[in-house]
């Protein structure tokens, strides 16, 4: 995610993250798994209770997708402290996301499916506040590094969602 010119002439940034992040934003950007702030109630939810939750704040999740590929895409024109500064916010929504997704109640059918997708959100999360840290040191080998991470855990994600978004039928965008 540290790209190469960032603004910065103490940036120490490479342009084969560059290659790499614009992977992890089309991941990210292609999930439709929402965050939701609607818990399936009861124990052993049922299947449309559970799937009215998830669309219920479907478009949350949506734009966190939109911005972090905007924050990847246009991270060639900002320094590393501009940058650092919205990976961290964009890590910050990917935890707050995970966090309303784990209070889901959904049914046994899928909460293996869930549990994957609260599991590599969170990382994502964690790789955003890794990248951030690493943008604002000028450490080009760590943000390389968690980089790499983030795509993993981005394409885990896209599995657990493509997983759900299939299983429930839900609309994909």
């Amino acid at each position: 995610m540290l790209l190469a010119g960032c603004g910065s002439s103490k940036s120490t940034t490479s342009s084969a993250t560059a290659s790499s992040s614009a992977s992890a934003a089309s991941s990210a950007t292609t999930s439709s798994a929402p965050a939701s702030s609607s818990t399936a109630t009861g124990s052993g939810a049922t299947v449309s209770a559970f799937k009215a939750a998830l669309l219920a704040d479907k478009a949350q999740f949506s734009a966190f997708g939109a911005s972090l590929q905007k924050t990847l895409v246009g991270a060639g024109s900002k320094t590393d402290a501009q940058l650092a500064t919205e990976l961290s916010a964009l890590s910050d929504t990917a935890k707050a996301q995970a966090q309303r997704l784990s209070q889901l109640n959904p049914p046994a059918k899928y909460k293996t499916t869930v549990d994957n997708l609260v599991k590599y959100v969170t990382k994502v999360g964690s790789d955003l506040k890794q990248i951030s840290q690493a943008a604002a040191n000028h450490d080009t080998a760590t943000a390389k590094t968690a980089t790499k991470q983030l795509i993993q855990d981005a394409t885990k994600v896209k599995t657990a969602d493509t997983a759900l978004t299939s299983g429930l039928r839900l609309p994909t965008q």
